[in-house]
């Protein structure tokens, strides 16, 4: 099978925590992006419902949140 190689950008954090995750399970990334690419192909879109979060919950622990709650500023 022919590859092709593709890069992507992915948060710090997200990935750390991701490759723990996959570690713990016994696959690479490649492997995991891999799995992730064939189901889409499988699936003919994406494998897990993708939707907007219109009833989002926020946090708000420090008064800077609070007060750009208030003025509907993105905290």
């Amino acid at each position: 099978m022919a590859t092709k190689r593709i890069q992507v950008k992915v948060g710090k954090e997200t990935a750390e925590l991701a490759n723990e995750i996959l570690a713990n399970i016994g696959l690479t990334q490649s492997e995991a992006i891999n799995m992730f690419f064939e189901a889409i192909v499988n699936e003919g879109g994406m494998p897990f419902q993708v939707k907007t979060n219109t009833n989002r919950t926020r946090v708000l622990d420090t008064d800077e949140k609070v007060l750009a709650w208030l003025n509907e500023e993105e905290y």
